[in-house]
Formats: structure tokens, sequence, C-alpha cells
């Protein structure tokens, strides 16, 4: 008579599912047992049971600790290829690319804040005295980095043939603390002799200062109040 062929599935019945467990596990040990007899091989078997509070090994616990560090030793399991990670390893390492993608996330914010800021500078509802030493230098070299972006796309334009597109040089790049241009001093007035020093002075008065003969090395005409500069206008000197 044949055997009836046993389905492969999880056995609801808990009295009988525990009692198939003890029945084949005695059956595995023995297997066990054998293979290890008749071919001379090194074998064990561990066991958890969600029934017994004891866990089943064999030949030995010493047996069986025997039998694993050997094959350890064998396998490498003590020296794991690098993409192969335990629980430990696995959470550093996504910890330490969560930190990273942090870090970009917090430049990326910081930039656009910076270009922002930026804008409303040119709005004129904010001022570069509003930020502090370390904010300056990060805007200046933000600026910079916007004139080498427009300048690096207007050389593409400029491979790519498209038509308009004229060569232009790159500005200097922006500093922090940008140097005033040089103030030309005054040349010195000439030598008065001592009895003739009020008509040199009443000459001086009655002379109409002519732009071109202010010394300064900007224009007058774009200071807030040239008539104080210059001797035209409604506010002439007298």
């Amino acid at each position: 008579m044949a055997r009836k062929k046993i389905t492969l599935a999880f056995i609801k019945n808990k009295t009988n599912r525990n009692a198939s467990f003890r029945k084949r596990r005695k059956g595995l040990i023995k297997k066990v047992e054998e293979i290890s007899t008749l071919c001379d091989v090194e074998a064990c078997a561990i066991i958890f049971s969600p029934y017994d509070e004891k866990t089943e090994i064999w030949p030995s616990p010493e047996g069986a600790l025997d039998v694993l560090i050997r094959y350890g030793a064998v396998s490498g399991i003590h020296h794991r290829p690098p993409k192969e990670m335990d629980q430990v390893s696995f959470t550093l390492h996504r910890l330490k690319k969560n930190h990273v993608k942090l870090d970009r996330l917090l430049m990326e914010n910081k930039r656009n804040d910076l270009d922002c800021f930026m804008y409303r500078c040119m709005a004129g509802t904010n001022s570069l005295h509003d930020l502090d030493e370390r904010e300056r230098a990060e805007m200046c070299r933000l600026i910079n980095q916007r004139i080498r972006d427009v300048y690096s796309k207007i050389e593409n334009l400029m491979m790519a043939g498209v038509g308009g597109v004229a060569a232009v040089a790159p500005p200097p790049p922006v500093a922090l603390h940008p140097t005033p241009p040089p103030v030309a001093l005054l040349p010195p007035p000439p030598a008065v002799e001592e009895g003739n020093m009020e008509s040199y002075m009443m000459s001086q008065v009655l002379t109409p200062i002519e732009p071109e003969s202010t010394g300064f090395p900007w224009d007058i005409e774009a200071l807030p109040y040239p008539h104080l500069f210059m001797g035209t206008g409604s506010g002439t000197h007298r």
C-alpha cells in the first residue's frame, strides 16, 4: 500500500502540530546521526522548540560548537565581504548616509536663503550690513558663482552657434571689502606775500569753481547735493 502524499502546509491544530513536531524531531536527529556515522562526516543539529524550554542539540553542545567553529573558519563567516552587513553595521551605514543627506539639504537651504537675500538687496528691501562677517563672505562666494554661471552659459551658447551672442569678458570677482577709488590730492596753494593776503583771499572767493578743477575722482553731478561742490545752480557759493 502506497504512503499517502503529505501536503506541506502549516498544521493549524496545535495538538496535531505538537505531535508532528516531536515525531519529526526524532527522525531528524536520527538522520543526522546516520549520515555522520555512515559517511564519516562532521555534523550537528540544533533545534529550538516552542513547546520545550530546553534546546535540542546533537551530538552535544561541545561537539556542535566545534562543528560551528570549523564552519565559520571555512566559510569566512567572521570575514564578511563589505556588502554583507549585520543589523548594527547596516544601521550605522544608514545613519551615515542620512547625515550626509542632511548636510547637503542644510547647505542647499542656506544657499536658497542667500539667493533670496541677494534678490531683496537688489530690490532695496535689505542691505548687506544686515549680515555678519561670515555671511558676507558666503554672499560674495555666491555672487561670484552666479557670475561664473552666467558667463559659462554665454560660452555654451556661443559654442552652440546661437546667433546674437557676442563674446563678453568676465568681470573681476566681487571682493568682501571693495577697495575705494584713489583720491586725488589738491595742488598746494601758491605762496602769497603777507601784504597781498587780503587781495588773494578776495580773488579766491570771487573766482567760480569749475567742475574740471575740483580735483575729485568722482562725478560731481552724481552726488546728492552737487550745488555744494559746484559754482552753478541755486546753491552757488557766496
